[in-house]
């Protein structure tokens, strides 16, 4: 996954930057005080590696807050990122919805929600309640004015009045405000349907029912697919490592007493800046540590499988 462009709005003053194309190597050059720490604090902030999360009475535009704030959840930063080929495949494996995604964009909030959208935009109808609710009142007047054929009308009459009796439930409960459609209220009304279908005039009469009911389901199926491919790709998005004193970078590391650090559950920025640097350029910190450890009168260039793993370390350096 690779950062294509970039945008941050509403975040101290600044209102909207427009989207900012990204390359291989981006330098940004500004006087002082000209909003740079604000633009990429902001950013940070879209997925950062120290868990900070937007202060919207810190940070947002402070002329603005008293007016607009608590009119919506607003924006700060979002970024389109460019797939690989495996991420690719790995979201056509989910649905064929997704099959010709390359890119995506994710945007942070002021309330710290994360939403992705998807290039292009799959395109999946959403079943609300409405539509859930109108698709079971139709059902409910089609098995209402069913007839059975000559001589199953007495068999179909206990069949009719289950489902109904089921159907005129299922309305009151979505009717209620804490409703939520989920798969398992449209499995069970299928399952109530089918149950009644044991013979073959039973099945066509309720067909019908049954297609409207896979409908949904088949909806229903594709939206948990899409929360799926989204959960993922949350995931999957890089974190952004923010750091403004460059008092943290070391001219050089100590391994032995920097290794234990890596362990401690609240690291210091320091810690993190300089460890995010050694997976930058694909580096082990503690394989790098065991190059030190060989044959007591042996220089380390001697022995092979070190020489080896050195050429294979300057490479990766060299690559980044």
């Amino acid at each position: 996954m690779e950062l294509t462009k970039f945008r941050v709005q509403n975040y101290k003053k600044i209102q909207d930057t427009g989207w900012i194309d990204v390359e291989r190597l981006t330098v940004f050059v500004g006087k002082n005080e000209s909003g740079k720490t604000a633009l990429f604090r902001g950013l940070s902030k879209l997925k950062p590696t120290d868990g900070a999360k937007y202060d919207p009475i810190k940070e947002f535009p402070h002329g603005r807050y008293t007016d607009e704030f608590q009119k919506q959840d607003w924006p700060v930063a979002s970024a389109t990122y460019r797939l690989s080929e495996d991420e690719e495949e790995k979201l056509a494996a989910i649905g064929d919805f997704l099959s010709n995604t390359k890119s995506i964009t994710a945007t942070r909030y002021y309330s710290d929600k994360l939403k992705v959208s998807f290039d292009p935009e799959p395109s999946i109808e959403q079943v609300s309640r409405e539509r859930w609710l109108e698709t079971v009142a139709v059902i409910k007047k089609e098995c209402d004015d069913s007839i059975a054929p000559d001589g199953r009308g007495e068999n179909w009459k206990p069949h009719k009045d289950a489902i109904s009796t089921f159907l005129t439930g299922q309305l009151s409960q979505i009717q209620q405000l804490a409703f939520i459609l989920t798969a398992q209220h449209v499995e069970s009304l299928r399952n109530t349907i089918t149950s009644h279908m044991n013979e073959q005039w039973a099945k066509d009469l309720l067909q019908a029912a049954v297609d409207r009911v896979d409908e949904v389901l088949h909806l229903l199926q594709q939206q948990r697919k899409l929360e799926e491919a989204n959960k993922g790709i949350v995931e999957s998005i890089p974190y952004f490592l923010y750091f403004g004193n460059y008092e943290v970078l070391n001219s050089a590391i100590y391994l032995p007493e920097f290794i234990p650090h890596l362990d401690q559950k609240n690291q210091s920025a320091k810690t993190r800046v300089q460890s995010a640097l050694f997976k930058y350029v694909g580096v082990d910190i503690k394989e790098l540590s065991a190059l030190g450890r060989h044959q007591s009168g042996q220089q380390p260039t001697e022995n092979p499988a070190i020489r080896k793993q050195i050429d294979e370390l300057d490479i990766k350096s060299l690559s980044q």
